[in-house]
């Protein structure tokens, strides 16, 4: 789990978030990505709902990050992957409410 969002629930002694209780385990080396897209889910743009990561953003990141061009393009796919599921997962959580 990303660090922050654990000491955050800690110092705050608030519940954790029903998305991070039955937090997958990460297999050795994907913890930079996983909180990569933490760091990254704040330069989304909202309006009716969240808007992807912009490409310039996780460019960016990449690139603070000293990340070389093989590894940049495997950071940028993943990224955009993650983005991708989490946007559905929002979407569908949404419609899932309008329903109700």
């Amino acid at each position: 789990m990303d660090g922050k969002i654990l000491r955050h629930h800690i110092k705050t002694r608030t519940p954790m978030p029903a998305w991070a209780q039955d937090y997958p385990e990460l297999y050795m080396g994907l913890e930079f990505f996983f909180g990569a897209f933490f760091d990254l889910t704040r330069e989304r743009s909202v309006g009716m709902g969240p808007g992807p990561i912009p490409y310039l953003a996780i460019h960016r990141y990449a690139q603070i990050h000293g990340l070389g061009d093989e590894d940049l393009e495997e950071f940028i796919y993943l990224l955009c992957a993650m983005d991708a599921e989490y946007l559905t997962y929002h979407r569908e959580e949404s419609e899932r409410k309008m329903k109700k």
